[in-house]
């Protein structure tokens, strides 16, 4: 089981409403519920020297993100740590583009400063506001790697609809100093910001589980008081969600990835080729009769 939230605000912007950052609350969220990694992903904003002190001070993996204002919506964007001087200068070029809430960057411009965005991991707000739609939406496609929703009614509901992206919900929280609670969120009930921290619980290696035919799994409570989910096993029907590099980092000992139905993971029909990048680092694929069927069949049959 890994537990993950690729959402968390550490620094106050012009997006958000004001707060002191502390590390001892964050320390306390990662320890309390368990965390396997998390991003560090503000507003527009990337503070190289607190992420290395977070990276210092958190004992578990720490991404390097941002979120992005993209068109009418917003997006996160993470990175690995391998050039972490390289990201906060591509960052710089965002901060000095969006100077106000209103202000946003297209698809283009996006491309232009970060380069090729299949080398991050890029998830849009989907149905959570303001979300990333039409065109904006359709030309970041490719490069998608699940879609954030801001509930768990929403989560479940996306999760069983083939044609949607496969959801994410994260806690979206700003780790201020006072915020001594934090709790997991509740399928029920839509959580309150107020005070909580929430955080997600995904599947046994985020870069596991990639089975179309099923939808996901909800476990009953846990009985550890305040954990209401268990956990969630995630069928990732439209993406490789944690990529190679990443992966690596937080990847059970012992287990293999198998990549089931490649044709009907919609990044992949995209981007065939990605199955190379999978192939070097040990994954299986499943191939069946309806693989090979195609051009993108022919593309498989030719990574295998």
């Amino acid at each position: 089981m890994k537990k993950i939230d690729l959402h968390i605000h550490t620094v106050a912007t012009v997006s958000d409403r004001d707060f002191v950052f502390s590390i001892d609350t964050l320390k306390g969220y990662v320890q309390q519920c368990e965390l396997d990694a998390i991003a560090v992903t503000n507003h527009n904003v990337f503070d190289v020297t607190q992420f290395r002190h977070i990276q210092d001070e958190i004992p578990t993996v720490v991404f390097p993100g941002i979120e992005i204002n993209v068109g009418n919506g917003h997006l996160l964007l993470i990175s690995d740590d391998n050039d972490i001087a390289d990201f906060d200068s591509r960052c710089h070029r965002i901060s000095s583009v969006i100077i106000q809430a209103t202000n946003s960057v297209s698809v283009a411009e996006l491309g232009s400063i970060f380069g090729d965005l299949s080398g991050y991991i890029l998830i849009p707000h989907y149905e959570k506001g303001p979300p990333i739609r039409g065109q904006d939406l359709m030309d970041l496609l490719p490069y998608v790697c699940a879609g954030e929703v801001d509930s768990a009614k929403k989560f479940v509901r996306a999760i069983r609809d083939p044609s949607k992206l496969c959801p994410v919900l994260f806690s979206d929280s700003r780790m201020r100093t006072g915020l001594d609670v934090f709790s997991t969120r509740q399928p029920s009930k839509r959580p309150s910001w107020c005070g909580v921290a929430t955080t997600v619980v995904m599947s046994s290696s985020a870069s596991l589980r990639h089975s179309t035919s099923d939808s996901a799994t909800v476990a009953g409570p846990s009985s550890r008081p305040g954990k209401q989910w268990q956990w969630i096993s995630v069928n990732f029907s439209h993406l490789y969600f944690f990529r190679w590099s990443f992966s690596a980092s937080i990847m059970l000992p012992f287990t293999e990835s198998i990549i089931s139905h490649a044709e009907k993971i919609t990044p992949l029909a995209i981007q065939p080729r990605v199955l190379l990048r999978w192939l070097e680092h040990s994954a299986h694929l499943q191939i069946t009769a309806s693989s090979l069927v195609g051009d993108f069949g022919q593309e498989v049959q030719r990574a295998a």
